[in-house]
Formats: structure tokens, C-alpha cells, sequence
């Protein structure tokens, strides 16, 4: 992926009321790194990608029963991003009730596809599916 790319998100109710959810980004978008010793053994952990931001559409969302509503994103990965390396992160969905929140991760590789071709095929139908109200 360049700099920016975008990607949707499908949440479905399959309960018997409705749940309302607050949209979260915050956690991301973050790449990995390793202090490495003399001899080049470290532990990887993430760090925060400097000017990188993940948004929503909408900050919070409503899925009435038996509905789905469409999320969209924009992943801006800033012009500190190092190249062919992951980016990663989660979306979280909280509801009133802690019972109901759900965490999606996402991951993105920070190369550039040759022309007319792509590093990763995209899903066909992307969907996270509630179980809401059981």
C-alpha cells in the first residue's frame, strides 16, 4: 500500500435489539522494532508511527436488529512510515454494555505493488458479525 489507502468494515446485528457503538482508532497504527545487543538478539515490540492516523467514517454507529451498517476507514500512514515494513493496529467497537465490545486488528504493509498488481487480494466481503442481545 502507498501512503494512504482505505477499507470498509461491515458490522451486522443478529440480535434482538439494537447496540450502539463508540468507533475507537486509538490503539495504532503502529510497526514493529528491535533494539538488538552486539550480537543482533533484541526483543520486538511495537512503536507509534509517527504521523500515522487511522479515522472513521463515523464516530459511533447504531445496528438495529437484523441490519448492517457500513464502516469506513482511512488509513493515513504519514510520511514517516518506513518502507516494506508492517503497519498494524485494532478498531475497537465499544458498547455500554462491556459484554458486547468487539476488537478487530488490521495490518497493512508499508511497499509500494508493482504496476497494475497488488501485494495482497483483497477480501471479497469483509464483515465482522454481532451476536447481540443473547
Amino acid at each position: 500500500m502507498g501512503q494512504i489507502t482505505n477499507f470498509s468494515l461491515n458490522v451486522t446485528n443478529h440480535g434482538a435489539i439494537p447496540q450502539t457503538y463508540r468507533v475507537d482508532t486509538t490503539t495504532g497504527p503502529d510497526t514493529e522494532t528491535r533494539k538488538a545487543d552486539k550480537n543482533g538478539i533484541g526483543v520486538v515490540h511495537d512503536v507509534k508511527i509517527n504521523g500515522a492516523s487511522l479515522t472513521a467514517s463515523l464516530p459511533t454507529i447504531t445496528v438495529d436488529p437484523g441490519k448492517t451498517v457500513k464502516l469506513d476507514f482511512k488509513l493515513d500512514l504519514g510520511s514517516q512510515a518506513a518502507r516494506n515494513k508492517i503497519a498494524e493496529g485494532y478498531i475497537s467497537l465499544v458498547n455500554s454494555d462491556a459484554k458486547q465490545n468487539l476488537t478487530i486488528p488490521y495490518v497493512a504493509i508499508t511497499a509500494t505493488p508493482p504496476p497494475n498488481k497488488s501485494l495482497i487480494n483483497r477480501p471479497t466481503k469483509p464483515a465482522v458479525t454481532l451476536a447481540a442481545g443473547t
